[in-house]
């Protein structure tokens, strides 16, 4: 069975090969900065809306009316 001959490769099959993997990589790193910016605008939208419900709002100033006093 090993005796037998191999078919041959294609003669650009490496500069193929190397095209696919540098397209590959670049879709990597892109996809790959798409998802960093938007973990940030997500880490940052949590930021705005802890920070804008984080104090609570002031007590009102006026008193309720006293009855049967």
């Amino acid at each position: 069975m090993l005796d037998l001959s191999h078919p041959a490769a294609p003669p650009d099959l490496a500069e193929r090969a190397m095209a696919r993997g540098r397209r590959l990589i670049r879709l990597r790193r892109i996809r790959n900065a798409v998802l960093l910016v938007l973990l940030l605008a997500a880490l940052v939208a949590a930021g705005v809306t802890a920070a804008a419900y984080s104090h609570p709002p002031r007590p009102l100033q006026v008193t309720p009316p006293v009855n049967g006093v």
